[in-house]
């Protein structure tokens, strides 16, 4: 597995390589010290979700209210914000929580219904989006605390805070998956959800934990994504589900469940959004990310299956091509 890990960490550099080197023919803005700094920065709220994603993948699951839980944790931790109930401490706390609570509920009904995991997310998408804008009624959350903008255009050693609030949340991720019995939970249910429970996994256990784990981050990328702004627009994020799932298949995490690593989705993140990046330098209309984000899903996908197939002794060429194998002698 470490060597399938390596292997897709060495075609991911390359190809960020390959981007960044034709990128800077093209635009030579593009490869300075301030410009990666900023991708990264941009990205950090992304990157976050996908590190959460990343483990519900290798569970065998998928969550796409991500953009939804990011609005709805936003709007509540907000409202705490704007009645002063909070510190920066006590901010983060809340935004995490909440968002664990979020992730929670989708992992109990994951869990207890033993229904599709698509089919949970998509309906408390939409729960959570109507909730908040029936509440808050479309409008712009201001008045937000200082500390709250502050996280959002503070640098430490001349980084924004951003990148190490990212830092932290995928170093944890990567010790719980890589060091821990959960971890080892996670990747064992990914690969052979019977033979897990036969060995005395709990499903239940994992799914709520891999649910509640993406909500909490998703709860941490709130900040990063609304703070520089310093205040929270509830129509938000429409469509970042998305980015997040290619992000992380493009990283090598199986759709399927069993395989993925936290600095493979990372190195997802990046490319992704270098590429994206590099379309807007290039003056490339804005709806070929959408394009771009559904041919960094399928095409893993389908070299995972093919893949997969190979393993198991399953692959072969289509049927069309045995009609043109020649006939056997009488």
């Amino acid at each position: 597995m470490k060597k399938i890990f390596a292997k897709r960490e060495t075609t991911l550099l390359l190809a960020i390589l390959i981007v960044a080197v034709i990128t800077t023919v093209i635009n030579p803005q593009f490869l300075t010290p301030f410009n990666i700094i900023n991708i990264i920065s941009t990205n950090a709220a992304n990157a976050i979700m996908a590190v959460g994603m990343t483990a519900v993948l290798i569970v065998g699951g998928i969550d796409i209210s991500v953009s939804a839980q990011l609005v709805t944790v936003g709007v509540l931790a907000g409202k705490l914000m704007q009645m002063q109930a909070l510190n920066i401490v006590t901010m983060f706390l809340a935004f995490f929580v909440i968002g664990s609570l979020l992730g929670a509920v989708n992992g109990t009904l994951v869990a207890r219904t033993n229904l599709p995991p698509i089919i949970v997310s998509l309906a408390m998408m939409n729960i959570f989006r109507g909730f908040i804008l029936d509440w808050t009624r479309g409008s712009w959350l201001m008045g937000l605390p200082k500390y709250f903008l502050s996280l959002g255009t503070g640098k430490w050693l001349g980084l924004p805070i951003s990148i190490y609030i990212l830092a932290a949340a995928a170093a944890a991720m990567h010790f719980i998956l890589r060091y821990t019995a959960i971890g080892r939970q996670i990747y064992a249910v990914g690969g052979n959800k019977t033979a897990a429970v036969r060995m005395g996994v709990s499903l239940s256990k994992v799914y709520i934990f891999v649910f509640a784990s993406l909500g909490a981050l998703t709860g941490i990328a709130a900040i990063v994504y609304f703070s520089p702004s310093g205040a929270i627009l509830p129509t938000a994020a429409n469509g970042l589900e998305m980015t997040i799932v290619a992000s992380v298949v493009l990283g090598g995490t199986s759709i399927n469940g069993g395989k993925g690593n936290v600095l493979s989705t990372l190195l997802g993140v990046l490319l992704l959004g270098l590429i994206q990046n590099a379309l807007v330098l290039a003056h490339v209309q804005a709806y070929w990310q959408n394009i771009l984000n559904g041919i960094c899903i399928v095409i893993p996908v389908i070299i995972d299956a093919v893949n997969t197939k190979r393993e198991q002794g399953e692959y072969r060429l289509p049927h069309i091509f045995d009609r043109m194998q020649p006939a056997k002698a009488d």
